[in-house]
């Protein structure tokens, strides 16, 4: 598991916590995302462990898009949070190989899919 260090995160973080606890939702999203850019592999964690991470990230994400968004921007939203993880799962694999043979396979694909991919290689 890949961590950053607070200056890092504050970089990533567009609105810091002030205490107000009626911003603590955004701080949350906030730093799942900041997770979500930064996270990688690691070098004794399997594929499909990786692929499970990034998924209940992934998860998490959409749920909170779905508490902040108007019904119109959800399927937006959730769209761009199945592509981010998708992509962060790719970027973030530890095996350089397997990162350019699941992006050779399209842009379309689904993360389960990427991760599928990833397993028979």
């Amino acid at each position: 598991m890949h961590y950053c260090g607070v200056a890092e995160a504050m970089k990533l973080i567009s609105h810091p916590f002030d205490g107000d606890k009626k911003s603590s939702k955004e701080l949350i999203q906030n730093v799942d995302m900041a997770f979500l850019f930064n996270a990688r592999q690691g070098n004794a964690e399997s594929i499909a462990s990786w692929g499970s991470r990034i998924d209940a990230l992934q998860t998490d994400l959409r749920e909170a898009a779905r508490r902040v968004c108007k019904p119109e921007e959800n399927i937006g939203a959730i769209g761009l949070i199945n592509h981010l993880g998708k992509t962060c799962f790719v970027q973030g694999l530890h095996n350089e190989s397997i990162q350019t043979i699941v992006r050779s396979r399209g842009e379309t694909i689904l993360l389960s899919q990427a991760i599928e991919i990833s397993l028979e290689e």
